[in-house]
């Protein structure tokens, strides 16, 4: 039997210490591309900031598939706060873990439908790995500002649910400070919006036009049917950025319909990982000045 190393030193660059656990595991199978990735993304620099990352059911691919309509569904969520020493170690861990969820997904997860207006469970779901992704929220979130909406929502739902006495309608606490998370946004820290490219064949042309007013092509997430360009309002002279509003952003729907969409919230799928397609691996490509 082949003896592993059990201990290793801190690193002089601690995202050196992410190579160490550099191996394919689940869906992710090419870790060094989400190295890429996590060294890119934002670092943390106070003990309140945090990582966000989940495991999702895509409702587009669910239903496409299986004829199932419904909302997305987090199978799984993670958050990394900014106290621990070397947090994108922390992450890239805790998605290993999510990659090690999504290639087991159907073993592991269930889905209760109940009857309308009732607690009687009519049809149970299982989830096939071809419909779950990891995704990462590049964005850093303030987890501190999450628990105390949390705590006061608990408080006051508790007496709502008591006077009812309808438990089924506690949440957890825990998971709901997950939940809340990607709602509350770092102050001070540069943070970025996403351009949805559904069609590889306008993809070029859109990112051309970002460009116009970036003045470099800003890091994109290559995936199957085309990309996600990760941009920042930093990167946008303050002159133009109205003009890149409304000339742009806000022109995407009628000039390419579904195919291209602006989402405030950059959830990205990861780097390395297979995704939606058999055998796809999401890229990374960073900024190019």
């Amino acid at each position: 039997m082949e003896l592993r190393p059990l201990m290793f030193r801190p690193t002089e660059n601690p995202i050196d210490e992410l190579y160490k656990f550099a191996t394919p595991i689940g869906k992710m199978k090419e870790p060094k591309e989400a190295i890429k990735f996590i060294e890119w993304m934002p670092a943390l620099t106070k003990p309140e900031h945090a990582y966000y990352a989940m495991l999702l059911v895509r409702a587009k691919e669910r239903r496409e598939k299986f004829g199932y309509k419904g909302k997305e569904k987090a199978l799984a969520k993670v958050i990394v706060p900014g106290y621990l020493r070397n947090p994108k170690l922390r992450l890239f861990l805790e998605l290993r873990k999510l990659a090690l969820l999504a290639e087991y997904s159907y073993e592991l997860f269930v889905y209760e439908r109940h009857e309308p207006g009732t607690n009687t469970v009519s049809e149970i779901w299982r989830y096939p790995p071809d419909i779950v992704g990891v995704l990462v929220n590049v964005n850093i979130h303030n987890w501190v500002r999450a628990s105390i909406k949390a705590i006061t929502e608990f408080i006051e739902g508790t007496w709502e649910v008591y006077s009812s006495g309808d438990y089924t309608r506690m949440t957890r606490l825990d998971d709901r400070v997950k939940s809340l998370a990607p709602t509350t946004s770092a102050k001070g820290v540069k943070s970025y919006f996403t351009i949805d490219i559904d069609d590889r064949k306008v993809a070029d042309e859109v990112l051309e036009r970002v460009k116009e007013y970036t003045g470099f092509v800003p890091a994109r997430i290559i995936t199957p049917r085309g990309m996600h360009i990760l941009v920042s309002w930093h990167d946008i002279p303050r002159e133009r950025r109205e003009e890149f509003r409304l000339n742009l952003l806000r022109k995407l729907p009628t000039e390419y319909g579904n195919l291209v969409e602006w989402k405030k919230i950059p959830q990205e799928p990861l780097p390395g990982t297979e995704y939606k397609k058999p055998g796809f691996i999401v890229r990374f490509k960073p900024e190019e000045k």
